[in-house]
């Protein structure tokens, strides 16, 4: 009986122990879970809602991305622009035309070893023409020939014999006068700023900006940036026509030359003189058009050069049709630049009447 009455009692005791515990542990966990909160407003955290706002205004954010790439775009146009209109690949000394003597070496080798011999075999020939024509007056008028034929016969040979033998330092001469002429032009002309220079576009540009204003703006970037690689092109090619058409006038010198001392054949050799310094002279014309392109652009297009505001109007709806006009007179001027560069060499030869 006081075993039993001893059980019950320690089982009332385990029953009253049970719910004090888990009331303490209850109120520990709460005590940690306030202290928690407490810890997570005192340390300082990253503010996540801007980049959750950035990321959910998408329209805003396609809008900087097209602006930009625009940007890009006439970046990379005025760069090539500016490096075309330097010019300075256009002079140079007449050995290294191409950078390099190397390419005038082969011209060399080809005049000394290849056309030197023909054009003395053609002097040669017009000699021995010149004497028949001597004898036969000989045999016309039974005289001997005066002796001012024969010191002019003399004479012309050992003149253009020495042409013939020196013919590429006259045509080098002919040559430098002319890129003298290049050098003097490019110290006189002052280069005018056409263009405001790294453009760049943010987010702030793109509040006030549409859509179609936007993706305008990238179609024009695109169309300046081919037209600008295709002058940068033009530019190079008409450039290096020019130095090839040189060096193959050079290499062939001494036949024109040694057709100048006889009246039958002189035009011959005026014709190809006025035609060497006509190509010589198309280097000073593509100059005189560089330097003048800048000019245009701000006498005809925009007179503080093209630059943010007149894109930033395009894309924005602002005054639309002013930058309209802008950037399609800037993309005028350069295709009109660019057909100049192509016809500086029949220019060149029309002012010389070749």
């Amino acid at each position: 009986m006081n075993e039993q009455l001893t059980l019950q009692s320690t089982q009332h005791e385990e029953t009253k122990t049970v719910p004090l515990r888990r009331r303490k542990a209850c109120l520990a966990g709460t005590f940690a879970l306030f202290a928690a909160c407490a810890l997570v407003l005192l340390i300082p955290h990253p503010a996540y809602a801007g980049i959750i706002g950035d990321f959910l205004d998408i329209p805003n954010m396609i809008k900087t991305w097209l602006l930009q790439i625009a940007a890009t775009l006439f970046n990379t146009y005025f760069g090539v622009i500016n490096q075309t209109l330097d010019a300075k690949f256009i002079s140079g000394p007449f050995n290294e035309l191409f950078g390099t003597t190397e390419p005038y070496g082969v011209v060399k080798d080809f005049y000394q070893a290849g056309v030197i011999p023909v054009a003395h075999a053609i002097l040669g020939l017009f000699m021995l023409m010149q004497l028949i024509k001597i004898s036969q007056r000989i045999d016309a008028t039974s005289t001997l020939p005066a002796v001012k034929d024969i010191v002019f016969l003399v004479v012309t040979y050992c003149i253009l014999s020495y042409f013939i033998d020196n013919a590429l330092d006259l045509v080098s001469a002919i040559y430098s006068i002319f890129n003298d002429l290049v050098g003097n032009v490019s110290d006189k002309l002052q280069s005018k700023n056409w263009y405001e220079p790294g453009i760049k576009m943010t987010k702030d540009d793109a509040a006030d900006a549409t859509f179609g204003g936007c993706f305008l703006l990238l179609i024009f970037g695109l169309i300046s940036w081919a037209v600008g690689l295709s002058f940068y092109a033009v530019s190079m090619v008409v450039a290096l026509g020019r130095s090839v058409q040189l060096y193959v006038y050079a290499a062939f010198s001494p036949i024109p030359i040694s057709l100048l001392g006889f009246e039958e054949t002189k035009q011959i050799g005026i014709g190809y003189l006025k035609n060497f310094a006509a190509a010589a002279l198309a280097g000073v014309v593509m100059v005189l058009i560089l330097y003048l392109y800048p000019h245009l652009v701000t006498a005809l297009a925009v007179s503080g050069g093209l630059g943010k505001a007149e894109m930033l109007g395009l894309a924005q709806g602002v005054e639309t049709f002013d930058s309209f006009g802008v950037i399609i007179k800037t993309i005028a001027v350069l295709i009109t630049t660019m057909m100049g560069l192509v016809k500086s060499g029949s220019w060149a030869k029309e002012i010389l009447g070749a």
